[in-house]
């Protein structure tokens, strides 16, 4: 039996991961066995290292924390993963939800939060910050007894293919398309013909109001 509680921590900025870690590792009960700043890093040593908790943010480059966790949860169901955003809004939170994760908090939370909610989860019960709305909570459970979430989705969501979200996530993170291109393994020709469709398809004329009109539609999410 292990005497410490293992956690993973997966977020792009060092000055968080190094926050998490202090936090983390005063309790002695619980220590960081590894770390990582981007989607499919994190991917990789989650299945490898499979810690009793993952600590995961939401706007990582390469693939987003929603994304790695449902690769995760496909492949080892009983892992253990909490959301740690700045974004408390309900489609974040639902998105999340349906995901598979075990809890949800945000970035403001005290130190002493983040040690319960992982608490929490060890003991096999979900933990959500208390920011979150509770008519948000209401509801995902609700949709979860019944098996769905309900939740409002976006037409423009369903009309991107999933390369094109890829894309665009990675435009908003402010990569150009030669180094999109280098991370999907694709020429930045191909990158620069989706991006014309996916403005295409969403009206748009110009990147600053194709990211602004994607973050706030829940087309993709935002990296702080």
């Amino acid at each position: 039996m292990k005497n410490n509680i293992s956690i993973f921590i997966a977020d792009d900025h060092a000055i968080v991961r190094d926050g998490l870690k202090m936090v983390i590792n005063a309790d002695t009960n619980m220590e960081v066995i590894g770390e990582a700043e981007n989607g499919i890093t994190a991917t990789k040593l989650i299945l490898e290292l499979k810690p009793d908790i993952t600590l995961m943010d939401i706007g990582m480059p390469n693939m987003n924390g929603l994304e790695v966790t449902r690769n995760i949860i496909k492949q080892e169901p009983d892992l253990k993963i909490i959301i740690l955003s700045m974004y408390s809004d309900d489609e974040y939170v639902l998105d999340a939800i349906q995901s598979g994760v075990s809890g949800y908090l945000v970035k403001q939370s005290a130190a002493d939060t983040i040690i319960q909610a992982i608490q929490s989860v060890m003991d096999g019960n979900p933990y959500f910050s208390p920011d979150i709305s509770g008519a948000v909570l209401k509801a995902a459970r609700d949709g979860l007894k019944e098996g769905v979430i309900p939740r409002k989705t976006p037409k423009e969501k369903n009309q991107l293919s999933k390369r094109e979200r890829q894309i665009l996530s990675l435009i908003s993170e402010g990569l150009t398309s030669i180094e999109i291109g280098e991370i999907l393994y694709i020429s930045a020709k191909t990158v620069d013909k989706h991006r014309q469709n996916v403005m295409k398809k969403l009206g748009k004329h110009d990147l600053a109001s194709l990211i602004r009109y994607a973050v706030e539609n829940g087309l993709i999410i935002k990296t702080i």
